[in-house]
């Protein structure tokens, strides 16, 4: 039984950590204007969020699973926390068995919260997968390195979209 107590705070505890990171990932993306901030991350950043994104909605679906895996033979004990309006921190225990409303509310949650995430990460890889080098900046740097001038790389380019024989 001390194995299932232990299992069970363990899972709280990634649960509560889910739950953190869902509600912070989603006030980082809050609305349009912050997801044109990420537009603004460099690379590295943007890739820290989308894993961030990525992780949580793990979490997510993790909630999802357990409460469907569930039963009365396995209980799954949830331990809620929170600080109330009164600045006091308040925390309860939910039994979870499979087919209680509290398992079907926390599946109901995880799958809200797991939706709002695929779709929040969606967009993550879309700016994401939009991140690439200008034109620009690449044929300078083609004719940089060939010693070429800006202008012949561009004739070469365009020669061969044409389909002119190159040599």
């Amino acid at each position: 039984m001390n194995d299932k107590l232990i299992g069970f705070f363990i899972i709280m505890a990634i649960v509560c950590a889910m739950m953190w990171l869902a509600r912070k990932t989603r006030e980082l993306a809050g609305e349009d204007e912050d997801a044109d901030d990420f537009a603004y991350l460099t690379v590295r950043e943007q890739i820290a969020e989308a894993k961030a994104t990525s992780d949580a909605l793990g979490e997510a679906e993790q909630l999802i699973t357990d409460m469907q895996e569930c039963t009365p033979d396995d209980v799954i004990i949830m331990r809620i926390e929170w600080v109330g309006h009164d600045d006091e921190e308040h925390e309860m225990e939910l039994y979870c068995d499979g087919s209680n409303t509290a398992a079907e509310c926390l599946a109901e949650i995880g799958e809200r919260e797991a939706h709002e995430l695929e779709q929040l990460l969606s967009r993550q890889c879309a700016i994401l997968s939009g991140s690439k080098r200008s034109r620009q900046s690449c044929r300078q740097s083609y004719g940089f390195v060939r010693g070429e001038e800006s202008g012949d790389v561009d004739e070469a380019l365009r020669g061969m979209r044409r389909g002119d024989p190159v040599g």
